[in-house]
């Protein structure tokens, strides 16, 4: 790997984002610099950013972006963090675990962190605020939560691994069950202990005839889920048409169901979801024009030969492919990371004994919690925008639950049969 490279790359870059540059200019701006230096024609910016949005998969986005609207606005995220609420909400930090369990059962809705985010977010992070609980820990808890989305089935990221490295969606889907458990139970004991130590207040515990009523009243907005998990895993349909019929299911159970959706909600929510989803897009455009400029120089492969050439026992490998995704996640987009290294990674794992599918959910683990991590994690970034805090108080926030989540990672990447056990005892060997 050519130090020079690295420096012509990372360096500009870093001096952009402390000038206070956005993400999305100071990843272009980087790479127009880069391109000037080889001499290679600016014509590509465009190229490479607009054919790389022209994917079927990131169709998904923007719709499970409006069925997360459509949601909030129809009343459907409000009837399951009641239900959350009577569940868990009595416990010390009650809205922090309240915020974990909602994000449990959205995860099986919305298939990406950042639909989570953009979908209960909203709800999440008003009902905290009115209990009293500190924007940053708010934003914190509620972007720790949101990374449980992408392992607990449906997942894009998942189905795009699958795809990949050509193993088997429905084993994929029923390994990332008890990880995603995992890491809400870790989150959990730190919400406790954070609220502990800051004397978040407590709400009463919820009668059998509340928590009854709360759960009848949420039973439709979660037989969404089972929809889509039976769709997908049967090849009804692909994780983007489940994106679409997660809209259609939400535009049902608003507008007829719950009778809370109007005509003129619907213009101000489309409004909403093109604004959101532009942004996105563009950032992933961005972040997968800097993924190439960093490919370009063979970055990522030299890195991962070199993983292979120190990691020559199952466990040094896990350590150092957890070691390399953590470190490109902060820099490149989810997607750029995966296309890169899974027909690296994956061939000289399944080489040492390691099951694709354990390897699997340790990558989108990886990823996801790039989404948490400066200086390109989207997530933040979309965090920021809603709460109105500056990027620094947004990460600064984020931090002590990075602790759960690496944890997590540790406790699944070590002990692989919490990722196999459901597949290995519903599907066989």
């Amino acid at each position: 790997m050519s130090s020079a490279a690295l420096f012509m790359i990372l360096l500009p870059f870093l001096v952009f984002l402390v000038a206070g540059m956005p993400i999305a200019f100071s990843l272009i701006a980087t790479s127009i610099l880069y391109l000037l230096a080889k001499g290679i024609p600016l014509s590509l910016i465009a190229h490479r950013m607009c054919f790389s949005l022209d994917s079927f998969p990131l169709l998904a986005i923007p719709l499970f972006i409006l069925a997360g609207k459509l949601m909030n606005t129809g009343g459907i995220s409000r009837r399951i963090f009641r239900f959350a609420n009577c569940l868990v909400g009595h416990i010390r930090g009650g809205l922090g675990h309240v915020n974990v369990v909602c994000s449990i059962i959205f995860a099986g809705m919305s298939g990406t962190a950042l639909a989570d985010v953009g979908g209960l977010g909203e709800i999440e992070l008003k009902a905290m605020d009115e209990a009293g609980y500190d924007l940053e820990f708010s934003s914190a808890i509620t972007l720790a939560s949101a990374t449980i989305g992408p392992i607990i089935p449906p997942s894009v990221p998942l189905i795009i691994y699958g795809v990949l490295a050509e193993v088997p969606v429905t084993r994929l889907f029923l390994a990332g069950f008890l990880p995603g458990i995992v890491m809400a139970i870790l989150l959990m004991v730190a919400v406790y202990f954070y609220a502990k130590k800051r004397n978040y207040p407590t709400m009463p515990r919820a009668t059998w005839k509340e928590l009854t009523a709360s759960f009848l009243s949420a039973l439709p907005a979660m037989l969404s889920p089972i929809i889509i998990i039976l769709g997908m895993t049967t090849g009804i349909f692909s994780p983007t048409e489940a994106a679409g019929i997660a809209v259609v299911y939400a535009l049902i159970l608003g507008g007829l169901v719950y009778k809370e959706l109007s005509f003129a909600s619907l213009k101000t929510i489309t409004r909403e979801v093109v604004e959101s989803s532009t942004m996105v897009m563009f950032v992933i455009a961005a972040a997968l024009l800097f993924s190439w400029v960093i490919s370009a120089e063979q970055i990522p492969q030299m890195i991962a030969q070199w993983i292979l050439t120190v990691g020559n026992t199952p466990f040094k490998f896990l350590v150092f492919v957890n070691i390399l995704l953590l470190v490109l996640g902060m820099f490149m987009e989810n997607n750029a990371i995966m296309l890169l290294l899974i027909p690296i990674i994956v061939p000289a794992g399944v080489s040492m004994g390691i099951d694709p599918v354990h390897l699997g959910i340790i990558m989108v683990l990886n990823i996801t919690t790039g989404l948490l991590t400066p200086p390109v994690g989207l997530a933040l970034y979309i965090m920021k925008d809603m709460t109105g805090l500056s990027f620094e108080r947004t990460v600064k926030a984020i931090v002590p639950f990075l602790i759960p989540l690496l944890a997590a990672l540790i406790i699944i990447t070590f002990n692989q049969e919490i990722t196999l056990f459901l597949p290995r005892l519903l599907l066989g060997n």
